[in-house]
């Protein structure tokens, strides 16, 4: 993620030791996969939060994975230009 935040940085002002064009590249590479990553970690989350409160089962573990692909599904299309 600090690969991320850097490279953004790095594209939009002048830093040193990271020129745009390869800014450019890490930015482009690493996005799509971290998002990715962002949602597991926010859905897995939600999940141990509804278990502390007494919310699970079966029903609500398949509602969480369809909301996740949903989610990853459309991070994909809008990083291949199909959401424009």
């Amino acid at each position: 993620m600090i690969v991320v935040a850097v490279s953004g940085y790095a594209y939009t002002r002048d830093l040193t030791f990271l020129h745009r064009g390869d800014a450019y590249y890490l930015h482009e590479t690493f996005d799509l996969p971290l998002f990715i990553l962002l949602i597991a970690h926010v859905v897995l989350a939600a999940r141990y939060e509804l278990k502390r409160f007494r919310i699970k089962g079966i029903k609500v573990d398949i509602l969480l994975l369809i909301i996740s692909l949903i989610l990853s599904g459309a991070v994909f299309l809008a990083d291949q230009g199909y959401l424009r």
